[in-house]
């Protein structure tokens, strides 16, 4: 759900806290082959509400613990503090100092993207407004 409608878009799930029990009875309701067509982009629909399979990124901890992203996942440790480690593709390495790395999916991409945008420009007017109040 969208918790800042006036300052997000909410692409993946453009609802607000409102409306999500009629969206979640409707897709359950519906949730039958026979009501679901694809369109030209591979977008299912369902009468009133259309929706997208994506692909989930996944990673497994040293532990054996099993994580899935529809976005994003962070590598690096719990407590976000710097580290010494190698990235290591095939026989291409480098060293790297960091709190750790953001692994972002296809989605997570453009959508981490989008956000940053989004929330200067929300700032932005932010500030544009309050400047122009004090000096009006």
């Amino acid at each position: 759900m969208n918790p800042m409608p006036d300052m997000f878009d909410g692409i993946l799930l453009p609802f607000r806290l409102t409306e999500l029990q009629a969206v979640l009875l409707h897709t359950l309701e519906s949730h039958t082959p026979e009501s679901h067509t694809l369109d030209s982009q591979g977008a299912c629909t369902n009468n009133r509400i259309k929706y997208q399979s994506v692909t989930l990124a996944e990673a497994t901890t040293n532990l054996g613990d099993r994580l899935l992203a529809v976005n994003d996942l962070f590598i690096g440790p719990q407590s976000h503090t710097s580290a010494r480690y190698q990235l290591r593709q095939q026989e291409v390495q480098e060293e790297q100092c960091s709190s750790g790395i953001i692994v972002s999916t296809g989605l997570g991409s453009t959508g981490w993207m989008k956000s940053i945008v989004t929330g200067a420009q929300a700032i932005c007017q932010r500030t544009s407004t309050a400047y122009q109040q004090s000096v009006g």
